[in-house]
């Protein structure tokens, strides 16, 4: 596994301190959003031939669906503890293992936020009994969005860090089997094998 200290930048992406009780605070209006939101994105995701190829099975597809809403869940916690960047590791490896296109993960990725965006515009905007009137309720939004804007930003940010890691990894270990088979050819060694990687 790629180890990555992702933490260390954290501050920046401005998701320190009080903006982790604001994260955590969206979190409330939308992770009951997220089974829709993820519903949608997959019935989509499969009527595109080239997302589409990514799962071969509707367990995988469910499987899919799971990972990314427990994600999501340590996501907008605000904590970003262990639990949290446990999940970045598993869903970046598993981008690798399937050999996902970054580009294909952060188009994908975009389609999905959008509509959690959405949602907390929404709810944002409707103020709860607390708030003396609408203008608290605006005056909350813009923050709320940028929180949300920037954790998503730092969350693929860390995905994409921990796939790349991987891939790399890979490419030294095939590099390094390839030295050693050179080593062996050389000193006529011609029964050398390289292992599955």
């Amino acid at each position: 596994m790629v180890a990555y200290e992702f933490d260390q930048h954290l501050s920046e992406f401005n998701l320190v301190g009080d903006d982790l009780n604001l994260l955590a605070n969206v979190g409330t209006l939308i992770v009951p959003e997220i089974d829709a939101v993820l519903s949608e994105f997959y019935a989509h995701a499969l009527n595109d031939a080239d997302l589409a190829a990514y799962f071969k099975t509707e367990a995988s597809v469910d499987h899919a669906r799971m990972v990314q809403k427990a994600h999501w869940i340590n996501l907008f916690s605000g904590r970003f503890d262990a639990d949290y960047f446990a999940s970045v590791q598993r869903v970046g490896a598993i981008h690798a293992k399937i050999d996902l296109p970054l580009f294909a993960y952060v188009s994908a990725y975009s389609k999905a936020t959008g509509p959690l965006l959405e949602a907390l515009t929404r709810k944002a905007q409707v103020p709860p009994k607390r708030f003396r009137g609408v203008r608290e309720a605006d005056d909350r939004l813009g923050p709320m969005l940028s929180v949300l804007s920037r954790a998503f930003a730092f969350d693929m940010q860390c995905v994409v860090e921990v796939t790349i890691g991987i891939w790399r990894d890979e490419q030294q270990r095939l590099f390094d089997h390839m030295e050693v088979a050179v080593g062996a050819l050389a000193e006529g060694n011609l029964g050398h094998v390289i292992p599955d990687l």
